[in-house]
């Protein structure tokens, strides 16, 4: 794994053959060929490319354009273009190889098979997977006529059929092939051989596919595992590369809730830095897995630096077309979402998309797999019709591709459930969430997260219908567990107490929502930063907590806190500080202070001005502002300011709402109230203490937004 020293030792021994042997001595091009090799892994892409286009270059003058050793060479840059993502120019090198075998060797000859199996790979590779199943099938026929069942090239190509059938969702077909390939290898090897293990890894990356609880694939898929893992390890030694393989998938099966996972995932990448360097492909891999799992445990500043670490390192090695940089890719965007940093993940997220479709198709897993990350981001983003229509694409691809009862299904549709919560279409997202419970706990068991996140969610069900005690009952079972499981400061545990907090919050307990308040806020400041928009949406519903309770005081101060973060944060003149600005102003209000209603009168103005010019007269937050104004106008006594105001809000409710709703009602009995008011008692009204007026008005009108928009999607 030395490569760098290596790299000009080599060097001299091609200088040295090149002037003592001439540059068609075999070791001469042996030299180069190693050479190559090595470039490649060092990232010398461009370099290695010049070595292999040499090598052909050389064999075609010496030996003829179709010649073996010619058309070996022309495969080896294919295989180099193959590993570096460039599959369309590595198409035509294997291609023109496996037509010339054809041609010269004949269809049935064994390296003739070889060059179907290598094109068929890369067609595997580009999503085109009807071409290359009956390549692969063309492969199986020949080599079973030529060697029969038993022979090792004949095995090779019943486990490559089986693997292209195990990614078109095959499954029956793809199992009975792996079954034949383990018995015949049995047969060829014995019991203890390194190919068997080979067969029992590719034959559980099947049945942890298929995905079906009803035939214990999960169970089974584990035994294989663990049994190639043992055999790796006795066999070929704890670092060999076969054995960190097997060891990889294992901790990929076992899941992030596990901490077997976490020290499998630890010792492979410790292994496969010492064995093929830190930079390896494979190595970065590693990285990024274990950079997931740390992410779903909370250490979410590590996961960001090693998701950073492994994507610039296979951007760099494997270019940006291929599989795993892109999965990569949709790894570091899925975290920067959970940071919020969506600048930084939405290009990612379109551009993962974009390849996926070019490279793999519309319906291919790896894409539905961006479709669905995309939708995630536009979630998060506010975007909400988008998100919809990006969730319901997954969904009906997910649907077709690996049936409804699939986890990529389900997480798909817990995905739109939440979102569909967000938007307050609560008769749309029940059957969604019923439904993902269900699955998952079908699937998982009551006990994994996935399925206790849709247990929460179906007690904010229970809350919107009043039903509070149950509502309680399923979310404080969901919290213990979590707390358990995950620790205090953990995002699940922290989601299942703002659950708890608002249930406790609607229903009057405000105690008991106050503490689960103040822990929400401290554990999202602890595990995210101050400045993150989960932190400073806790930070708003303790302010909203406190005022509802009496504390006008602290209320005050965490408002003004979460102001001042939101323009440290966004700036002065993005949408939510001007939210912030109305809600510090209707706090302020509340308070028995001449001086504080003239401060948020002042707030209120500007604020209303940049609202009108940033977001447009007829917006909502425009309208909510001019509201907010109208009313701090009647506290202050300008009763004839204030009705102007009311009035404007409207006949602007009335274009954008409608006369029957809701707003537009509630700004009609507001100019009654001040109507009668002024008629009762003019002069009282202008001269009266600010807490005689407060109790005239009704009392504040601010807005928390819903907690299930903080719910993470499961990745996919």
């Amino acid at each position: 794994g030395k490569h760098e020293m290596a790299e000009p030792l080599l060097q001299q021994v091609l200088e040295w053959r090149e002037r003592k042997l001439g540059h068609l001595h075999p070791d001469t091009l042996t030299t180069l060929e190693r050479s190559a090799e090595t470039s490649m892994v060092l990232g010398r892409l461009k370099q290695a490319e010049q070595y292999h286009l040499k090598i052909i270059q050389l064999r075609q003058s010496s030996l003829g354009p179709d010649h073996l050793e010619t058309l070996q060479a022309m495969s080896n840059l294919a295989y180099m273009y193959k590993m570096l993502g460039q599959l369309d120019k590595a198409e035509p090198l294997y291609r023109r190889v496996l037509t010339s075998h054809e041609t010269h060797l004949g269809p049935s000859h064994n390296v003739t098979a070889a060059s179907m199996a290598n094109l068929a790979g890369l067609l595997k590779e580009k999503g085109r997977h009807a071409e290359a199943e009956v390549l692969y099938r063309r492969a199986l026929e020949s080599r079973e006529a030529r060697h029969g069942r038993l022979h090792h090239d004949t095995l090779q190509s019943v486990n490559d059929l089986a693997g292209l059938l195990r990614l078109k969702g095959q499954f029956d077909e793809a199992q009975l092939l792996y079954e034949r390939a383990l018995a015949g290898r049995k047969a060829l090897h014995g019991e203890d051989h390194v190919e068997i293990y080979r067969v029992k890894n590719n034959y559980a990356l099947l049945l942890k596919d298929r995905d079906d609880k009803t035939r214990f694939d999960h169970q089974k898929a584990e035994q294989l595992y663990r049994e190639a893992r043992a055999g790796g390890s006795a066999k070929l030694g704890l670092d060999h590369p076969d054995t960190l393989t097997f060891e990889h998938n294992l901790a990929a099966l076992l899941g992030p809730s596990s901490d077997e996972a976490q020290q499998l995932f630890l010792h492979v990448v410790a292994g496969r830095e010492k064995r093929l360097g830190k930079e390896s492909p494979d190595t970065l891999r590693s990285v990024s897995n274990l950079a997931c799992l740390l992410e779903y445990k909370g250490d979410i500043q590590t996961a960001k630096q090693m998701q950073y670490r492994a994507y610039n390192g296979l951007l760099k090695r494997l270019g940006e077309d291929h599989s795993e940089t892109l999965t990569c890719m949709n790894n570091l965007a899925t975290l920067l979402i959970t940071l919020q940093l969506f600048e930084e993940a939405e290009p990612l997220c379109r551009r993962a998309l974009r390849k996926r479709e070019e490279m793999l198709g519309p319906e291919h897993r790896d894409t539905l797999t961006s479709v669905n990350n995309l939708a995630y981001l536009l979630k998060a983003k506010k975007m909400y019709a988008d998100a919809e229509h990006y969730y319901r694409r997954a969904l009906e691809g997910f649907e077709r591709t690996l049936g409804p009862e699939h986890g990529d299904t389900l997480h798909t549709i817990f995905g739109l459930a939440t979102l569909l919560e967000v938007m307050g279409r609560f008769a749309d997202a029940e059957p969604l969430t019923r439904q993902a419970l269900e699955g998952f706990r079908a699937k998982c068991g009551a006990d994994h997260p996935d399925t206790l996140r849709s247990v929460l969610h179906f007690g904010a069900m229970l809350q919107a219908k009043k039903r509070f005690t149950e509502a309680t009952e399923v979310c404080e079972e969901v919290h213990e567990r979590f707390q358990q499981e995950f620790g205090l400061d953990h995002p699940d545990t922290v989601m299942a107490e703002e659950y708890l907090a608002n249930i406790f919050e609607e229903d009057g307990r405000l105690d008991e929502a106050m503490k689960y308040r103040h822990h929400v806020l401290e554990a999202r400041e602890r595990v995210f930063g101050p400045l993150h928009s989960d932190t400073l949406n806790a930070l708003d519903r303790l302010a909203h907590l406190q005022l509802a309770n009496g504390d006008l005081e602290s209320a005050e101060g965490n408002t003004r806190m979460a102001l001042s973060r939101r323009r440290e944060k966004l700036g002065s003149d993005h949408v939510e500080t001007l939210r912030s600005k109305r809600t510090l102003a209707e706090c302020l209000k509340l308070q028995e202070s001449n001086r504080k209603l003239e401060e948020a009168h002042q707030l209120l103005q500007g604020t209303k001005g940049e609202c009108q010019e940033l977001l447009g007269g007829d917006n909502s937050e425009t309208i909510k502002c001019m509201q907010s104004l109208a009313d701090v106008l009647a506290s202050m006594g300008e009763l004839h300011k204030a009705e102007e105001e009311y009035q404007k809000v409207y006949k602007l409710l009335e274009k954008t709402a409608g006369k029957d709703h809701a707003s537009t009602i509630e700004v009609v009995h507001d100019l009654a109230a001040l109507k009668q008011s002024a008629a009762v008692s003019p002069d009282s009204q202008a001269h009266s203490s600010p807490q005689e007026r407060n109790t005239r008005r009704h009392s504040y009108r601010l807005e928390v937004g819903v907690n299930m928009s903080q719910m993470n999607d499961p990745k996919t």
